[in-house]
């Protein structure tokens, strides 16, 4: 993990394709010159454009999304990005974060393996996710 304080960034595309990458306060303040309507050949960050060859002004994710399309990938509905082709086995973030408070209640616990013990007859649910279910998770009564 980097931890190093990095400027938050604009990317001002081309029409050509250049991609002219601005501090967000620089890019904050040509936006402004835009929207108060400057026509023709105007400076940037040391460069001088022609206001109709400016696509926009775009976050550093809308540019990364773009690439990875370029790159034949694709964003399944879970979030996550996948290679052409390949099929989307992601778990919804819901099941995800049930599986997980559903986990730290089993470690918690320490009597059971994976929520169940063994019983008089049989196996039979542990108490500590006894009253944890998909149904109260959804309802969010599960505190």
């Amino acid at each position: 993990m980097n931890n190093q304080i990095t400027t938050q960034q604009k990317c001002v595309v081309m029409r050509n394709g250049i991609e002219v990458w601005l501090s967000k306060e620089g890019a904050e303040e040509f936006e402004q010159q835009l929207h108060a309507g400057a026509k023709g050949f105007v400076p940037l960050k040391g460069r001088t454009v022609n206001t109709v060859d400016i696509l926009g002004v775009f976050f550093p994710n809308d540019m990364e999304d773009l690439t990875r399309r370029k790159n034949r990938e694709w964003k399944c509905k879970h979030g996550t990005w996948h290679n052409t082709g390949e099929k989307c086995v992601c778990i919804p973030a819901e099941e995800k974060e049930y599986s997980e408070k559903r986990q730290a209640l089993i470690e918690k616990c320490g009597k059971c393996k994976n929520g169940w013990i063994l019983g008089d007859n049989g196996m039979k649910a542990c108490d500590c996710v006894k009253d944890f279910n998909i149904y109260n998770f959804r309802d969010k009564k599960f505190a």
